[in-house]
């Protein structure tokens, strides 16, 4: 059966990676989920990392992706997209003297990079294809979104996922009130302001 593991990336681990990223290749994963720790919920924003040690991980992430014998998925991580396109242009760029652009980082095998199907991932899977159990059972769309949808003790899983308003809410995007632009771009300034004031 194919291993996906889940890291949350704090303060308290962050210089960890390297010995994470050889136990995920002795465990045989197929996928590394990488989540960033968003300061909402139990996660307080002393453990978040700085824009610093952001950069610091988002380089190192993408040299490992390009020999890890797994691949590597970002949550709450937008800015990875930066770095991976600023490098992916840089590794492309045959003279020095050119600039780098944006256009040409999606045009040199970037399709690649996206994922393995070759089409950009969605930006918010939460409760459409993805949830999460807590450790009392309750079922969230994710362990960002803690909105309890049902619990395991109570009912069978595929019920909860099925019929749960909440998750049918997730996945019927005609309901939503604001568009996707307008989320990701007041996702983005918030993350942005955070780093701001680091």
């Amino acid at each position: 059966m194919p291993l996906q593991l889940n890291t949350v990336i704090s303060r308290y681990n962050y210089e960890h990676l390297e010995q994470m990223a050889e136990l995920m290749k002795e465990l045989k994963v197929v996928m590394w989920y990488i989540f960033l720790l968003v300061p909402t919920g139990r996660g307080q924003l002393d453990a978040c990392l700085t824009p610093a040690e952001h950069e610091k991980v988002f380089r190192w992430l993408y040299e490992l992706s390009k020999t890890a014998p797994y691949d590597i998925k970002t949550t709450a991580a937008q800015h990875y997209r930066r770095v991976v396109f600023q490098q992916k242009a840089r590794e492309n760029r045959v003279n020095k003297n050119e600039g780098i652009h944006y256009e040409d980082t999606l045009t040199k095998d970037m399709a690649s990079v996206i994922d393995g199907l070759k089409r950009a991932p969605k930006g918010v899977n939460d409760g459409n294809g993805f949830l999460f159990v807590s450790h009392t059972g309750d079922v969230m769309p994710s362990g960002l979104l803690p909105l309890v949808g049902g619990n395991v003790r109570e009912k069978p899983l595929a019920e909860i996922y099925r019929s749960s308003p909440i998750f049918k809410d997730l996945r019927s995007p005609d309901k939503y009130k604001a568009s996707a632009v307008y989320v990701n771009s007041a996702l983005f300034a918030v993350v942005h302001a955070l780093e701001l004031t680091r």
